[in-house]
């Protein structure tokens, strides 16, 4: 090609894109990309398309300029991951006055990004991979509530694609599975502490005893006999709801400190595959397990402390204090202190309970620790 053919080329593209941005200013945006199509360099056009799609939040009309675009063959898979990575970067820093709490609108415009990834199948990993980082990212900033509204808000065709993977399936789904083990990683996480707002709200509704009052009359023994039986059959009720519901909390807490039979809780999703910023994200995910694993032992510790199963409390620190899985080392200092006062405490309460049971014979017993 010649300097003066080269030359040319980049007129054409500059008067291109300035006619580009003028359609645009008119709101002329069907004529966006039947005109980006007629740019000859591959990276302008994803460049240019992507900067005018960041800016349609509403799905339908998402579609329709994706459509377009692909009816004139313009690299829509490249396009799609240049405006994820657009407003991804574009989106600043929240106020430090925010709550961690609070779903900004920055976390939004982040969230509803990764739909740009889910119009077409063929995306559905990069659409994995993107939501997995954008989840790191509300861990790391304990926005509990923007990585619920994150999992929420990934469209159904997708959670139904990524419920039908198999980790044996196609190469596709072998390539997959990293990130896919990662995501249903992430959405325990989410149960876990799901069950456990689901058992503490319970927790603190327990029925009140009918106030004791000098009877005086046959009349006032009827009613007072009949508020304790009212009360012995809520009580009743609510301790059977307990019982299920910390069971449920404890199962789902349980499961992130001692992960699946194949592996611990996010340590099977390294890939061998060169992806971008693949050396961050191991760093990342490494941060996610020291920010997860000392929070769910300590919410795990508070159902087992607060339903008085002081002795299986005290086995979590059997768990992590395993040298297999090394659990331990994701705390910090001050969690490892916090974390054996409160085994100190449970100890103390469990010897405080009299827990204790009696041999065949009963001149043996066993106390709280199981010892003779």
């Amino acid at each position: 090609v010649s300097t003066q053919s080269t030359g040319l080329k980049a007129i054409y593209g500059d008067v291109l894109t300035s006619y580009i941005k003028l359609l645009i200013e008119s709101q002329k945006h069907e004529e966006v990309a039947l005109y980006t199509s007629k740019i000859f360099d591959i990276q302008t056009q994803i460049v240019g398309y992507a900067q005018f799609l960041q800016k349609f939040e509403d799905r339908h009309e998402r579609e329709r300029f994706l459509s377009l675009a692909a009816q004139l063959d313009l690299p829509v898979q490249e396009i799609t991951k240049k405006v994820v990575n657009l407003i991804q970067l574009k989106s600043g820093k929240d106020s430090p006055n925010r709550s961690e709490n609070e779903v900004t609108e920055e976390d939004l415009k982040k969230i509803s990004a990764i739909e740009w990834l889910c119009f077409n199948p063929n995306q559905r990993r990069e659409a994995l991979i993107q939501s997995n980082a954008l989840a790191r990212t509300f861990i790391a900033s304990r926005k509990l509530q923007a990585l619920k509204k994150l999992y929420d808000t990934l469209p159904q065709d997708l959670k139904t694609a990524i419920a039908s993977l198999t980790r044996d399936g196609s190469v596709f789904e072998q390539q997959i599975w990293p990130f896919l083990v990662e995501h249903l990683a992430y959405a325990d996480y989410i149960a876990a502490h799901d069950k456990f707002q689901v058992w503490h709200r319970h927790h603190h509704t327990r029925p009140s005893p009918p106030e004791k009052i000098t009877i005086q009359s046959q009349s006032q023994r009827i009613f007072f006999e009949k508020q304790q039986r009212n009360y012995e059959d809520k009580i009743a009720i609510w301790k059977e709801q307990e019982a299920i519901k910390a069971s449920d909390a404890i199962a789902s807490c349980h499961a992130i400190l001692i992960g699946s039979e194949q592996s611990g809780w996010l340590t099977d999703v390294s890939t061998e595959e060169d992806i971008p910023d693949k050396a961050a994200r191991e760093r990342e995910i490494q941060e996610v397990r020291r920010i997860c694993i000392p929070e769910t032992t300590f919410l795990l510790l508070r159902i087992l402390c607060d339903t008085a199963q002081y002795k299986t409390a005290l086995q979590v620190s059997d768990i992590i204090a395993s040298e297999q899985e090394k659990l331990y080392a994701l705390f910090t200092v001050e969690e490892m202190q916090k974390l054996l006062l409160l085994l100190r405490e449970t100890s103390l309460l469990l010897l405080e309970s009299g827990f204790s049971s009696k041999t065949s014979t009963t001149s043996h017993f066993v106390d709280p620790f199981g010892y003779k």
